[in-house]
């Protein structure tokens, strides 16, 4: 805990923990920008890459995962491209 300081001093260091889930299923690697005060290194990018499977899954087997825009990924028939109709329900997302 650093008592809501938000900056590190000269010396200083944090460990943190970074989680990501590719928005690609296929996707496994990304970037992270770390932002600095520094004028001549406003921020960095740091490679990140995971390992195993992909995090995102198609739960409705619909074909389109929460990563692909399905805003109900447990309706099969709510996923972007579907039929629009009224009915009170955004089919299409």
């Amino acid at each position: 805990e650093r008592d809501g300081d938000s900056e590190l001093g000269p010396g200083e260091s944090v460990d943190i923990v970074v989680q990501f889930r590719p928005q690609e299923v296929d996707a496994e690697e990304g970037r992270i920008q770390v932002r600095t005060s520094f004028e001549d290194e406003p921020a960095w990018f740091v490679t990140i890459t995971g390992a195993g499977t992909a995090s995102v899954t198609d739960e409705d087997g619909d074909g389109f995962s929460v990563a692909d825009g399905d805003c109900d990924d447990n309706n099969a028939a709510v996923s972007p491209g579907a039929a629009e109709a009224c009915d009170g329900l955004d089919t299409n997302c």
